[in-house]
């Protein structure tokens, strides 16, 4: 009911198998993709412009076909070619089929100019221009198939951008953040082994912006140990309060502390006055147990996933594996990243992985401008 009208529907396997092709067990099976356009048919053969979107669906469920209302909204609303891909999932086909599937659909669009979906190129000016797009454990695997473009011997053109909704970037669920992630999440924008900050300006906006992701999750300065955030006191049901006296945090009920805390706590005092600096970094629970009753992705629904999408592979490690964690990628992939949109709710259990995703490829891409510079004055000097 929700869905855009569209001029073309179809569904074609990509890449094509041959006719006199033998399958086997062992061999990659095309994927089915799902070919949307809005436009004047007689346009489509001439359009070089594509989304690329690989679906969510928590690596086992929900192909282009749950996704019909933005994918043909895509479609009206930019002009462009939208193919879904429809990869195959986890628990029979395990971690990285769909990866491979994926990129399998990425290198036939390129190499073959667009003609395996139809399109005449001799007819048009310029190469195709591909925005990827994923969302969810689709994000996961856009992510995924950036590093094996990159990683490829066959040197593809990267894509013109890529669009990440509330993606999967950290397989690694765990309760607490590091000290370092908790700075990205604060608007840190620099890592640990680099001296050069954003302008202040700059800084002081991305740390007001981002602020109130951390604020809410402070447990210390929590009313109760009960509460989920700084916003409730703990209790369930409004028939337990005792009427609204002036809240009384546990970090102000504290009588005896470390040396080191109190010098924290005047860090924290600092910091409402020089909002540029990240000054005090709370103990803070990720989002995906922050809340962990969300409807949709609890733990136990997590932890199911991730269990039949690695299947039989043996036992990976989350925090190197970047084709299954993102968000712990070299920077000497990210930094290569092309134009990166995302969008994430402030209370999804995916937030943490969206910011900090986003901080690491900024900083990669920031360190790398700094040593072209210095590079460049170096050869003036």
């Amino acid at each position: 009911m929700h869905s855009s009208p569209l001029t073309i529907n179809r569904v074609v396997e990509i890449p094509a198998r041959k006719e006199d092709e033998k399958k086997s067990s062992a061999d990659l099976e095309p994927a089915k993709c799902h070919i949307l356009y809005a436009k004047d048919p007689a346009t489509f053969a001439k359009n070089r412009h594509i989304v690329l979107n690989y679906p969510g669906g928590g690596f086992v469920s929900m192909g282009p076909e749950c996704h019909m209302d933005y994918l043909s909204a895509w479609a009206e609303r930019t002009g462009a070619i939208v193919i879904s891909v429809d990869y195959a999932k986890a628990p029979e086909y395990p971690y990285p089929y769909a990866i491979d599937q994926c990129y399998e659909v990425y290198r036939a669009l390129v190499q073959t100019n667009g003609r395996c979906i139809g399109l005449d190129p001799d007819s048009s000016d310029g190469p195709l221009r591909i925005v990827l797009a994923g969302d969810s454990a689709g994000g996961n695997i856009t992510a995924s198939v950036m590093f094996r473009i990159l990683e490829a011997p066959d040197q593809l053109p990267i894509p013109e951008g890529i669009v990440f909704i509330y993606g999967c970037f950290n397989i690694d669920i765990r309760a607490w953040m590091t000290r370092d992630e908790t700075r990205m999440l604060l608007g840190d924008t620099i890592s640990a082994d680099s001296q050069q900050p954003l302008s202040v300006g700059a800084a002081a906006s991305r740390n007001m912006r981002n602020r109130s992701l951390v604020g809410v999750r402070d447990h210390l300065h929590h009313i109760s140990p009960l509460a989920v955030t700084n916003l409730d006191d703990g209790y369930q049901q409004r028939k337990f309060r005792l009427g609204r006296k002036k809240p009384v945090y546990i970090d102000d009920r504290v009588r005896v502390v470390a040396h080191k805390y109190e010098e924290r706590k005047e860090e924290k005092r600092e910091t409402t006055t020089s909002p540029p600096g990240v000054g005090y970094v709370p103990l803070t629970m990720t989002s995906s147990f922050t809340y962990f009753n969300d409807q949709v992705l609890s733990p136990e629904m997590m932890r199911a996933m991730v269990i039949m999408y690695i299947g039989p592979n043996g036992r990976p490690n989350f925090r190197t594996d970047y084709y299954l964690s993102p968000i712990v990628a070299p920077d000497h992939l990210l930094e290569r990243f092309p134009p990166v949109y995302f969008m994430c709710g402030e209370k999804d259990p995916m937030v943490d992985d969206t910011v900090i995703f986003a901080a690491r490829i900024r900083n990669a891409k920031q360190k790398r401008r700094l040593a072209a510079s210095v590079g460049v004055k170096d050869e003036k000097a």
